[in-house]
């Protein structure tokens, strides 16, 4: 291919979120853009694969330097299949940390609700694998009615998001480069996503402190807030630390650490 010729088709499929453009420009020709909102429950295998070779790509890489047809590539579809389910070229990114945020959403609420209607051993570790039930599906979690349910439910939302990097590595790595970025692309709709996340966390920890005799009004100010982003931080940077430098924290000293900041307010009385 001559070098006029490649110039021209990196023009065509410029690196994925090169350059965002305003509500209603073109991307080389094609319809203005519009936004694109579909969960994890409506997906299909498809949505999956490109969110899958995305991330392979990206954590290689970087956004910057991946274009769209080596993503539908590495996805076995076609060009017109990644636009189709994640927007225009420049919303792409934009579309992935939606889709990702959504299945992390989707494990958080399983993990949330799984222990208190397992009824399964207290102890997660014993026969079976960290955090799983005995027979390896789902985590497991103490009987209904313990002492510190609400913690217990909160400890394996941590495991549930540890095992979410685990399996897609690049996705931590882009939410917290493009969050801590300035200026991102991206940030307004991270900071709407990181929203959601904490809405999720804050509930858990805000029953954690009931469960242990506070009201809402005896906490000083902002006490759930902080622990809740204090419970979301520190998990994804341990999360993504045991990735970029495989440092061998084991998932059950991760929680216990992160549930450290929850313990540190006494229970009431």
């Amino acid at each position: 291919m001559s070098a006029a010729r490649s110039q021209e088709t990196r023009s065509q499929d410029g690196p994925v979120g090169g350059g965002a453009r305003r509500e209603g420009e073109h991307d080389g020709g094609a319809a203005p853009a519009r936004e694109v909102v579909r969960r994890p429950g409506r997906t299909n295998a498809t949505r999956l694969k490109i969110f899958e070779a995305s991330l392979s790509l990206i954590g290689e890489r970087g956004h910057h330097a991946v274009t769209v047809d080596e993503i539908a590539s590495a996805a076995g579809v076609s060009k017109g299949s990644v636009y189709y389910n994640f927007g225009s070229k420049s919303d792409l990114i934009g579309q992935l940390l939606r889709f990702g945020t959504d299945i992390l959403l989707d494990r958080l609420h399983s993990a949330d609700a799984s222990p208190s209607n397992s009824g399964s051993a207290a102890s997660p570790t014993e026969g079976s694998p960290s955090g799983m039930s005995p027979t390896g599906v789902g985590p497991a979690g103490p009987p209904s009615g313990t002492p510190d349910a609400a913690r217990d439910r909160l400890a394996h939302m941590v495991r549930a998001a540890l095992r979410f990097v685990d399996e897609y590595p690049a996705f931590a790595q882009l939410w917290i480069s493009e969050m801590w970025h300035a200026p991102s692309d991206w940030r307004d709709v991270l900071v709407e996503l990181r929203g959601e996340v904490l809405g999720v966390v804050r509930s858990a920890v805000q029953d954690a402190f009931r469960e242990r005799g506070h009201t809402d009004g005896d906490l000083p100010a902002g006490t759930v807030d902080v622990t809740a982003s204090a419970v979301f931080g520190a998990t994804l940077i341990l999360a993504q630390d045991r990735q970029v430098f495989a440092v061998d924290h084991g998932v059950d000293v991760c929680v216990g650490t992160v549930l450290g900041c929850l313990d540190a307010v006494p229970p009431a009385g």
